[in-house]
């Protein structure tokens, strides 16, 4: 005669079930992390591969040629990566257009100021920069996670940016 307390068949099966859905949650949240990360890593590289193209073809720019040379730059990033990004933005000397092509700037980060200074002069407040001219390259992509409430990942924009000195 078996008895119900001691029969322990389907045990397996029942603690299974129990456990299958939280399982799957930590599975879904695993991926969807991966995602989040490979998504951002993509847009890194897609910037940098960006900025090592500006900085290999910027140093003889002129007036005449910024234009096609921020347009060159801007598919290099959107071609660089998986992902369909939005245009990105690029600027030359602080400026869309090829308006401050003849003007060299020192950079400060924090907060970020261009200051117009005489090309190759000492910038201030530094021993050892000095005057150039710039390409600053800013990415974004949206990125919308498998819970729409993930309270860990970033939902919305991921962005990134670069900023090359290329004379």
């Amino acid at each position: 005669m078996i008895r119900i307390g001691r029969d322990n068949t389907g045990a397996a099966a029942l603690e299974f079930a129990i456990l299958a859905p939280v399982f799957g949650v930590i599975m879904i949240g695993i991926v969807d992390f991966s995602f989040a990360f490979y998504s951002k890593l993509q847009l890194a590289s897609a910037v940098s591969t960006g900025a090592q193209y500006a900085y290999i073809n910027g140093q003889s720019l002129t007036a005449a040629t910024v234009a096609a040379f921020l347009t060159n730059v801007q598919n290099v990033v959107k071609s660089a990566s998986a992902l369909s990004l939005p245009m990105p933005t690029v600027m030359y000397n602080n400026s869309t257009t090829n308006a401050n092509a003849n003007n060299c700037y020192c950079i400060s980060v924090s907060p970020q100021t261009w200051t117009v200074t005489t090309c190759g002069a000492t910038c201030s407040g530094t021993n050892t920069q000095t005057a150039g001219k710039f390409v600053s390259i800013a990415a974004s992509y949206t990125y919308t996670p498998i819970f729409a409430t993930d309270q860990f990942l970033e939902t919305g924009a991921m962005t990134e940016s670069a900023i090359v000195r290329v004379q």
